[in-house]
């Protein structure tokens, strides 16, 4: 109880010493002290500490903290706030709804809402590049070789070092081997990983045309194409007569695909 009065008092006078009680034993302690750092207009000096808590509390089952420890992260933005957040996302022991959240986070990352992710109040935030994210560490790529030494998000059926064939031109294919440092089996996933900086993604352009189009994810190494190209089958019963539906979806699709052809506009990484 006593704990309480001093982060209620803490609150009214928006100091930051109200961080402290992010560490207590005690959850509903816990949570208030979470409330009094974000609701409101929040108290911007303690917004680190409850971003760097998303990764040493004890309380990760707690919603009403957990939430506002990802968007304490969310809204500083930075390399170590996105791993953060993304460690949060694989954490086993983490109920699902509150991994969600936090994914729902990284695939906001670079293009932020207007409006808070937990309170609804205005607080707008400016866009951010995720490639100095990822490229700040590691440098923009030049050649196929350079992509050995960032980190790749790979579908999980993939192993851990999956080798890439590329090609420029009319060029001799060049063979890498890419490192995972996360995989899922799920490629919005991987493209939410992607937004917030936390690896290179390999996947079709049509999957990511509107992430390319509007500044959320760059190409890089657009001259190259994987070798061999990468194909895309549709699969229907054989039958004398094809239905008109299907029909249309297959012409569809191939117009549809022909314009994002990858071999007219790179690898897609």
């Amino acid at each position: 109880l006593l704990q309480k009065i001093a982060v209620v008092a803490l609150r009214r006078r928006a100091d930051p010493e109200v961080r402290h009680f992010l560490h207590s034993t005690s959850k509903e302690v816990v949570a208030e002290a979470a409330r009094a750092i974000h609701d409101d207009w929040s108290i911007p000096k303690a917004i680190p500490a409850l971003a760097s808590s998303l990764a040493t509390t004890q309380w990760i089952k707690n919603e009403g903290f957990i939430k506002r420890a990802i968007n304490a992260n969310f809204h500083l933005g930075t390399p170590e706030a996105a791993a953060r957040v993304t460690d949060y996302t694989i954490r086993a022991d983490a109920p699902e709804e509150l991994r969600l959240n936090a994914l729902n986070a990284l695939s906001e990352w670079s293009k932020p809402d207007k409006l808070d992710r937990v309170v609804g109040r205005y607080r707008p935030l400016s866009d951010r590049d995720p490639t100095p994210i990822l490229l700040a560490e590691y440098g923009t790529p030049s050649t196929p070789e350079d992509l050995s030494k960032i980190p790749f998000i790979h579908y999980a059926s993939e192993r851990a070092v999956q080798r890439l064939k590329l090609q420029r031109g009319s060029d001799e294919p060049v063979q890498i081997a890419t490192q995972a440092k996360l995989s899922t089996n799920n490629d919005q996933m991987m493209v939410s990983f992607a937004r917030a900086g936390q690896g290179l993604i390999s996947l079709p352009r049509f999957m990511v045309e509107s992430e390319l189009d509007d500044g959320r994810l760059r190409e890089v190494l657009p001259e190259y194409r994987l070798f061999p190209e990468r194909k895309l089958y549709a699969v229907f019963p054989h039958g004398r007569h094809l239905p008109l539906k299907t029909r249309a979806l297959i012409d569809f699709l191939v117009d549809e695909l022909a314009m994002n052809n990858p071999s007219t506009k790179g690898s897609g990484f």
